[in-house]
């Protein structure tokens, strides 16, 4: 497993170690977009990364469904330019975001995207265990095959 955090220092290094991560990255380290209007571009462009939370900034959903912040197009593409979708436990809220979240994993399911689920901790106690993201991410609908594990540089 491996987690993106906001400082890297090594005190939070050391707990990630024991908390099962193989790798910790910072945000200075990676080329990460924060979601919003910038999905589109993001997930065209091969220089990035991670798209990190596609469903911020989106206020209200359609009557039958749910606006996720991505739709198959731009799955296709973040495949096509292997970025990953991320998701920080810092922006799951509420009942709409979890259902985003979860609509955004059926799309990375259907078109082979990658996912992974970061703390962003900026100090030790903001950090979760790998064991707790594996619980949520198949809880929300994903499979150990589609959560990225291996590193993200390319």
């Amino acid at each position: 497993m491996l987690d993106i955090v906001e400082n890297k220092t090594i005190p939070i290094v050391n707990l990630a170690k024991k908390f099962g991560y193989s790798e910790v990255y910072s945000l200075s380290e990676l080329k990460v977009v924060i979601g919003g209007a910038k999905n589109r571009s993001a997930v065209e462009n091969k220089a990035v990364d991670v798209l990190l939370d596609p469903h911020k900034g989106i206020r209200k959903d359609h009557l039958h469904f749910r606006q996720c912040g991505l739709n198959h197009i731009m799955c296709k593409l973040a495949n096509k330019n292997k970025v990953t979708i991320g998701f920080s436990f810092g922006q799951l809220g509420g009942i709409g975001d979890l259902g985003r979240v979860m609509q955004t994993i059926k799309l990375c399911k259907k078109y082979k995207v990658k996912v992974c689920f970061v703390s962003l901790a900026k100090d030790k106690s903001d950090l979760r265990s790998s064991h707790d993201v594996l619980s949520l991410a198949k809880v929300l609908g994903a499979d150990k095959r589609m959560l990225l594990t291996k590193k993200i540089k390319k």
